[in-house]
Formats: structure tokens, sequence, C-alpha cells
């Protein structure tokens, strides 16, 4: 019993016992008890967090990019920094070495013999002294160095070379060896050795210019030259402190999913038509400009007409079939009553209540010479005209069609109806540019392809695969047909070219556009699957080919979505182009000085009898090495492994040792002979921080998004196999941070028990520890710079990369009297070597990206004048502009030359005569009334604009209040015709036109009010009921400050109503 309460006692006594003490150091004294899940997720971060310390972390932060565009300035500022360096090569020597061997020999010999014999018997006392020091003085004497000898000797030192000092402005001040002739040094490099340091020179300065510039495939069409900056974050632990570098391995992989397809191809059927339509587009809606603006044409002075008193439907029914509404409808074919016109002047259509005089319009016989030149602007424009050359954009590469199918193909109605658009969104006080169209184009096709997805629409997709034929085939009346079932038949002319008779309305811009995609679309579909093909036959690609794909539609299926992504891989690898660091090197001034020294002395002496011998002989010898050189210690080394896969390498910068101990010294010293490198290397610390570094990646120019995959390590730097954070260690580590995420995804269940706010916390904790871990991957959004059209992207060569002139914005012209700076835009400019041209004088410039430049036209270029067009009546003086890369010349740009125009400083009528017709009804005289006539609104009938307009000059007012007079000439004297005297016209600003105008429901009061002075100067001078006509009627008008110069003549024409 005694032992088994024995055993009792000590079982209790343990399990007490461990029960008070810490389970762990720092731990507080717990009762045994089952740990919580949170408590056990805590314990392993706590574990892996302490090892991490330990052994430190070298991780990346997500890459930032930066685009080929904001690239530009900075790569063209390097490229004219080393430009100027071409020059600057100095002769300079990076070490020098001086080296002295100095020896001698000296032997002195004495003999003495004495005069007298001694006495027979007599011993001489044969004592022998050695030789002096005074007796061998001649032989110090020979040398120089110092020689151990007598307590007498005087030390000499030996010469020394004073060794060349390091300047650290200019490097070694080493001009030559000490052996001069006149001044200039006697010995130096020979001129071969100095051509090949010139040559290394201009190697290492080009080579560095290459990569700034990129290769030929930066250039190819798809690829984009990109910066990306991985900053490196370097922490070394307590185990990685002393003694250890560090190597981060980073590899580069576009994100290409299945939905890059629907997204690029849009984008490349949107660019291809806006490069293919962009011109023709601008050029006809300047025709139209011809149209409204009669006498715009060719920079001319504007001038209204007809344009502005029709709607939209009477004015495209014009464009689109030469027929004005007037034409076609029962009515005048030029009175127009402007009493039932809306508050812009707009027509309203015509009805009985408001044109009540009805009759048939007169027959027409040819359409207006008006119309005959816009229809020809519109053919030259499209590129069918057989007199001018073809006006398109100039692009190296093929184009989708040919210039004479555009009509065919994409209808002409429907690039007129786009060009209209076109024309009422551009700002008329201003000059389009081609971009303007370009944008308007790119939106409108965009609302296009979005309408081809709504479900109604979907339909037409079925289409494409029939387009490509027909157009190839060059089947006008079946394109036609599928043309016209989905923009609409448009106007049709159901009468006679005499007497025509329009219905139908014109087609929606936006239909236009979805039948534009489609054709598009089908014809970029059969060049991509060529190019596939081709590509499929590239040995380094792993895509076969298996026949055409749909590329096209909403929703390709995914046998093309995957064939596309392969497609992409083969076609546009990502490329590692250049790394900075390539080598970061620590400068590091080594001098180095060795002393040898060697000396022998022997010294002889003998007696015998009177005769006695002295020999002292002395040879020393001394060799001298003084050393001065720059040594480099390379703290940052790039390096890269295939296409994709680069990193750098870390080691730590040169520093002091710490001060040895006595022991230390004495053993390692004395007994080892000192420390070697590799020891010294071992207390060297590599400094925490983060390290900038950049790489210059080639990648696809259309992909979002770029996935970098990292690991990164420590290793001692005398033993580079050993690395710390290995796989392993890596995956323990990874399997730690899953497991206590286990553990906290079943804390959530309890929320009694733990805090959320706690568990939330221990997550983002995770997340943390993940980020140190040596293995990563992360992703960095890539700039979308893709421009380029489907046909263009989708060649090959660097020959499609010609430097292409688009347009200009800035002045309206040049000034050849002074300087002008203007931006000029296009295509494919080089950082490398770009030069501008105009008028036959080389202009500075200025890129802003690759597509912008500025640039300045000096005066004095000279002009080109360009003969009169027969059609367009256009021609004048221009300035013709090139730009040359080391791909090609661009096609001519022509900006015109700027006049020197009076500036006007008056306000002028627009129009100068108005005719006017007047059916009155006339009341003779009964007393006591007097005769009337009356001029009933409806009998108001107006030829002209439905407006009352004079021009403001330039720096003229705005707002004006405006003063108008009526007179008459009759009998040869003036009759003025009173206004009422509230009456004030209110004129309102067009900043469009540059114009103050009357319209509307004012320009109907101005007519009331003419109106009823004309009756009373009727009833006054002709009471008799036959006046004579016309009546010419002079309007005069004043401002505040000055007239509108100019007389404006109301020509009416009086018809009696009974």
């Amino acid at each position: 019993m005694r032992g088994t309460f024995a055993v009792r006692i000590v079982v209790v006594a343990t399990i007490v016992t461990t029960s008070v003490l810490p389970t762990r150091a720092g731990e507080r004294f717990l009762f045994i008890r089952q740990k919580s899940p949170l408590e056990k997720a805590a314990i392993r971060l706590d574990k892996l967090e302490e090892e991490l310390l330990e052994e430190g972390t070298i991780v990346i932060k997500a890459p930032d990019v930066w685009g080929e565009s904001r690239l530009t300035k900075h790569r063209q500022e390097f490229e004219r920094v080393l430009e100027d360096k071409v020059s600057d090569f100095q002769l300079l020597l990076n070490a020098s070495m001086r080296r002295s061997d100095q020896a001698y020999l000296a032997n002195a010999l004495a003999i003495q013999a004495a005069v007298q014999t001694p006495s027979i018997g007599e011993v001489e006392d044969s004592t022998v002294n050695l030789p002096t020091t005074n007796d061998m003085a001649f032989v110090s004497s020979l040398t120089t160095g110092t020689i151990a000898g007598d307590p007498g000797d005087t030390a000499v030192p030996i010469n020394r070379t004073a060794v060349t000092q390091l300047d650290a402005g200019t490097g070694f001040n080493f001009t030559g060896f000490s052996g001069t002739e006149g001044g200039v040094p006697a010995v130096g490099l020979e001129p071969t050795i100095q051509l090949d340091q010139l040559k290394r020179y201009l190697d290492h300065l080009h080579e560095i210019r290459r990569v700034n510039e990129g290769d030929d495939t930066a250039d190819s069409p798809g690829y984009s030259l990109n910066l990306v900056r991985v900053p490196v974050s370097i922490l070394p632990g307590e185990e990685t402190r002393k003694g250890h570098g560090a190597d981060i391995e980073i590899t580069a992989k576009a994100h290409l999913t299945t939905e890059l397809l629907p997204r690029v191809y849009r984008e490349l059927v949107i660019n291809d038509l806006v490069d293919l339509l962009g011109v023709a587009i601008l050029r006809i809606s300047d025709a139209i400009d011809d149209i409204a603006y009669v006498e715009h044409g060719c920079g001319k002075e504007r001038t209204t007409t007809w344009w502005y008193r029709h709607n939209e439907q009477c004015r495209l029914q014009y464009l689109l079939t030469g027929y004005r509404c007037e034409d076609t409808v029962a009515t005048s074919r030029h009175l127009v009553n402007p009493l039932f016109t809306d508050d812009d002047g707009i027509l309203r259509a015509p009805t009985v209540e408001n044109q009540p005089e009805l009759r048939k319009s007169e027959p027409l016989s040819t359409l207006s010479p008006e119309y005959n030149a816009f229809d020809s602007s519109v053919r030259r424009a499209s590129g069918t005209s057989t007199s001018v050359n073809v006006e398109i954009a100039a692009r190296n590469s093929r184009q989708p069609l040919a210039a004479a199918q555009l009509i065919e193909t994409f209808g002409r109605e429907e690039l007129i109806v786009l060009a209209y658009e076109f024309w009422k969104r551009k700002p008329h006080e201003f000059d389009a540019h081609l971009p303007d169209a370009r944008a308007f184009l790119s939106e409108h096709l965009n609302a296009g392809y979005d309408y081809l997805r709504t479900p109604d629409a979907r339909v037409h997709w079925d289409l494409v695969p029939i387009i490509h034929d027909q157009v190839r085939a060059n089947r006008v009346s079946d394109l036609e047909a599928h043309r016209r079932s989905i923009t609409g038949p448009g106007f049709t002319n159901l009468g006679t070219d005499e007497l025509p008779v329009i219905s139908g309305e014109a087609p929606s811009p936006v239909a236009i556009c979805a039948w534009w995609v489609l054709v598009e679309s089908s014809l970029l579909n059969q060049q991509l699957n060529d190019d596939l093909k081709r590509v499929s036959q590239d040995p380094e690609c792993g895509c076969m080919w298996a026949g055409e794909f749909p590329f096209y539609g909403i929703d390709p299926p995914m046998e093309a979505r995957q064939a596309f992504v392969k497609y992409v891989k083969c076609r546009w690898p990502i490329h590692v182009f250049a790394l900075d660091p390539v080598v970061q090197q620590q400068n590091i001034a080594d001098q180095y000085s060795m002393r040898r020294e060697m000396q022998l002395a022997l010294a002889l002496a003998f007696a015998s009898g009177n005769l006695s011998a002295q020999n002292m002989t002395r040879y020393a010898r001394r060799l001298e090495l003084d050393m001065e050189t720059v040594a480099l210690n390379q703290t940052h080394v790039g390096f890269g492994h295939g296409d994709n896969v680069f990193g750098w390498r870390f080691t730590p910068r040169v520093q002091t040792p710490d001060v040895g101990g006595t022991g230390t010294v004495i053993f390692r010293d004395f007994l080892f002979g000192g420390p070697n490198r590799d020891h010294m290397r071992s207390d060297w610390e590599l400094e925490p921080g983060m390290r900038e570094c950049v790489a210059i990646v080639l990648m696809p120019s259309f992909i979002e998004h770029v996935t970098f995959h990292s690991r990164g390590y420590f290793f001692e730097l005398s033993d580079r196999d050993d690395a710390t954070a290995s796989l392993r260690d890596t995956v323990r580590w990874s399997e730690a941070l899953g497991e206590a995420e286990c553990l906290l995804a079943g804390c959530y269940s309890q929320p009694d028990r733990f805090q959320a706010s706690t568990v939330e916390r221990l997550h983002e904790r995770i997340e943390q520890l993940a980020t140190k871990l040596p293995l990563q991957t992360v992703h960095s959004r890539v700039p979308n710079e893709n421009t380029l059209g489907g046909f263009e992207m989708f060649s090959s060569g660097i020959t499609d990369l010609g430097p292409e002139l688009l347009d200009f914005y800035g002045h309206p012209g040049v000034n050849l009297n002074k300087d002008t700076e203007l931006f000029l835009v296009g295509n494919h400019f080089s950082v490398h070597d770009t030069h501008v041209i105009a008028g036959n004088r080389e202009c500075p410039f200025w890129l802003i990206s690759r597509q912008v430049m500025k640039v300045t036209i000096p005066a004095g270029v000279q002009p080109v004048d360009l003969p009169i067009d027969r059609e367009t009546g256009c021609g004048g003086r221009f300035v013709d502009v090139h730009i040359a890369t080391p791909y090609g010349v661009s096609a001519h740009l022509d900006i015109p030359v700027l006049d020197s125009p009076k500036i006007s400083t008056e306000y002028t009528w627009a129009r100068r005569e108005m005719p006017i017709q007047y059916r009155f009804k006339y009341t003779p005289a009964k007393a006591p009334e007097p005769a009337k006539y009356e001029v009933a609104d409806v009998n108001i009938l107006v030829v002209g604009p439905q407006e009352l307009a004079f021009d403001v000059p330039p720096y003229g007012e705005q707002t004006v209040a405006v003063e108008l007079f009526l007179t008459v000439e009759a009998n040869q004297a003036p009759i003025m015709l009173p206004l009422p005297k509230d009456y004030k016209p209110a004129f309102t600003f067009d900043s469009k036109r540059k114009q103050q105008v009357l319209r509307g429901n004012a320009y109907g009061e101005f007519h009331r009010n003419v109106r009823d002075a004309v009756e009373s100067y009727l009833a006054t001078y002709f009471p008799n009921g036959n006046p004579q006509g016309p009546i010419d009627v002079t309007v005069r008008g004043r401002t505040a400050k000055q007239e509108v110069a100019g007389d404006f003549h109301l020509l009416i024409q009086l018809e009696a109503a009974n």
C-alpha cells in the first residue's frame, strides 16, 4: 500500500510541476489545457516569423511598367547627351607600376710591412689591428643605401620613386615617364594602341546607345518596348548579416487568357477602319463645307446660303441625291415664308397651312454645278476619281482594300452620312484635322460594334464568310444587297430625273458602322488565318496548323480562342532586352608597395712577422615595387537566361575590418601570415534596404497584364554553393501558412469564443508573411499602346514601319518671314535617327512620343506653288514637309503658306440684297377711311437664308445693340420708312460664323415691321391701287460705336391678290 501511495504522490507532483512550468521560453505559467485553434495558428506564425528573421528575406515589390510613349522623351534626351560624347575620348592610364633594382659591391685591401728587422733574440709584438670604419670610409661612400656597419656610420636612405596619387576627379595624373625631351614625354603609347583604345571607347558608347534605341524587333508590328522597374527589398537576418550576398531570379510571362481574342480583334478591326476611312471622312466633310458656305473652298470668305434654312433630312437628301427639298415638293422652288421657320431659322415641313401658294415644280434638266463639284470631291476623297491621285493616309503595310473598292464596298451614301455627322461636330471656326476625324470615326465604330452585340443584330455575323468572297470577287450587286439589308434602303427617287419624287430617309450612322465592322471582320479573319499558317511553320513555334478558325464575332468558339493564345505566344514572345544595372561597381584605390633588401659584409685580417693584410668586402641589393590601380568591387551584377529569365546578384561593399583582439593577431598574423581576401570578405555586411533595378522588356503591345515569378536567397561569399532558404524550407514555410489558414477558418464558426477582428488581423498577418517567402508571384498592368490595325500587325518584317505623316496642329500655316512652331502627327518616329526637312531646310524638332513631335520651321523656307485644280479651284503656295528615319522617308505633307491679310475693323452686311414677294389686298378709299393695302403673313415670301446677318470683325464686340433704318428711293428723293420706336432687333452672336444673326421669331418680327412700313408707304404714295414695283427698300444698321458698312437692299415684288 505504501508503495502504491508513493507512486501516486510522484504522479501528482509530476502533473502539478509540468502544469505550472512554461511550455517554452517567454510563455506565462499555464496549467495544462487544450490549445485553441487561434492559439495554434499564432504559434505557427510566430515560429515562421522567427525563422524568417534569422534567415533574412529578399523579395521583389510588384513591378511598375512604363509604356513606350512616356519613355520617348527620356530616350531622346539620353541619345542627345551620348551623341555629344563621341568626341570626348581622353587617353588615360588606370594603373601605374614602378620597379627599382639597386646593387653594389665594394672591396678594400690593405697591406703593411716592417722597415727595420729586430735583433736576434728579440720578439716583436705581433698584434694585428682589424680594419676600422675610418679605414673603410671610402667603401661606405660607394653606396647610397643604409648598410649596417660601425656605430659611427650614418644611415643614407635609398631614393624611392614617388608613386602617382589617385585624383578622384580626373583619375591618375600620369602624363608620361620621367624621361622628357624638351618638356615632351620621351616614351608614350604607340599610335596603334591609342587607336585600339579609341575604338573600344566608341564601341562601348555605341553599345549603350543601341540599348537605348532598342533592336529591330522592338519596332516590329505588335511589339512595344516597356521599362519595368523592379524594386528588390533586401533584409539580411541574423545568420546572413555578415559574409553573405543575395540573388534574385525573375521570370516574366504574358498573362494570356481566352478573353484576349474578342478584345484584341475588336481593336484591330476598328484601327484598320480608322486608317482606311479617316482621310475620306475628313475630305468629304471639307466638301460639305463648300456647299454649306458657298465661297468657303480654298480658304475664301464664308458666305451662308440656303443650307441653314433646311432640316437635316433635307440636307442629307441633297448630299445623297443632288435634289433639294423644294425641288421635290409641290411648293415654290425659291420662295419661302420666313414667318414659318423655327428659332434656328430651319424650314419647317411644308404644309397647306404654312405654304398655301402651291404650284407645280419646274422640270430639272441637270444637277447643279455646285453638286457636281461635291460629287467629284467625294470620288476624289474615296480614291475613285480617275483624274487625280488617290488621297489616302500613307501606310507602308498592306491595306484591307484597294482605294478603288471603297465606294463599292462601304457605300457612297454611307460615307457621306458619316462625313455629315462629323461635319456637324467639328469646330467650324477652325480647320478640322485628320486626328479629329479619326477620333470621331473610332467613337462611331465602337458604337456599331456594340450594336452588333445586341440579340437582334447578332444574326448579321452570319454574313462574314460570304462578304469576304464577294469583296475579293468584286461582286458589287451582292455587296449592295447585303449592305441595304443592314443600313436600310436610303433615299429613293420614285419619279424621274426631270420631276424627281424622293422618298425614304438617310441610313443610320450606327447601322453604317455595323456594316463596315462586318466587312473588315471578314477581311481580317482571312488575313489572321494566313499569318497563323505562316507562323506555324516556324521551327521554334509549338502551335500546329489545324485549319482555318472563325476569329470574328462577339463570342468566338473556344478552339479559336485557344489557337489565338498559342499564336500570340509564338508570334510575340516576351523578350528581356536589357537590364540596369548590368554591373554596378565600387571603385577602390588599390595601392601596393614592396621592399626587399639584402646586405652581406665580410672582413678578413692576418699578420705574419712584419707583414700584415686587411681585406673588407661588402655587398648590398635592394628591390623596390610600387603599384597603384583602381580595383573594382562589383556590388550589383545582372544576369539573364533565355528570353524571359533575368535577375541580379548583390554583394557587400568594401568595408574596413574591425579591430582584432591580441590573441587573434598573434595566432593569425604571426603563425598564419595575416588575413587573406576571403577572410576579409567574411566580415563585410550586406546593407539592408531596397535596390532599384530596371529591365527593358519587349512584350506584345496589346496585352494588359504581365506575371512575374521570383525566387530570392542568400549565399556565403566564400562558399557560394551554400545557399540559405532552400526550396525545401520554402515548402515547409508555405505548409505552415496553409495550416494556420485552416486553423483560422474554423474560428469563424465560433463567434462567441473568438473575436472576429482578431481572426481578421491574423489573416492579414498570414498575407504579410506570405509576401516574405522566397518564392513570389506578382502581376503588373501593362499600358495598352496598340494603335496598329490588323493588316499592319499581321504582317512580317520591319519595312512596314516607315515613318508616316498624317497632319499638323498649331498655326493654320507657315509664316515665311519668321519661325513657325507646329505639332506634326504621324506614326513610327524614331528616337535614334529622325530628320525633318521642310521647304528644303532641316528643322529642329523634339519628340513628344513616337506619334507626335514638335517642330520649328525656320524663316525663309522654300515654298512650292501647286497648280489650280480644275474641279475644286484649289491651289496656292505650300511648304513640303518630309520625315526620314532608318526605315524610310514619309510621304508629302503640304502645309499652306500664310499670307498677311488685312484685318477688318468694320461690321459689314453678310449679303447685299434679299428678294421678297408681297401679295397684297387693296381696299379703295371710302370717306372718311383712306385707301388701304393689306399683306397677310402667309403672303410674305422671301428668297435666301431665313436670317439677317452682318459680319463681326476679329476684335469686335460680340454683344451689341443694333438700330435699323429703312429708306425708299422715290422721285430721286429718299423717303424714310418709320419703324416702331420701341423696336429693337434681337441679334444674337454666332460664334461659329463670327456673325450677328437675326433669325427665328426675331426675324419674323423684322419682316412684320417692314411689311407695316411698306403698307403705309403704298397707301400714301399709291392710293389708286396701282403701285409701281419693285420697291427697293434700303436697310442701314448702326451700333453704339459705328455703322454697319454698306447697304442692304430689300427688293420687294408686288402682286395683287384680288
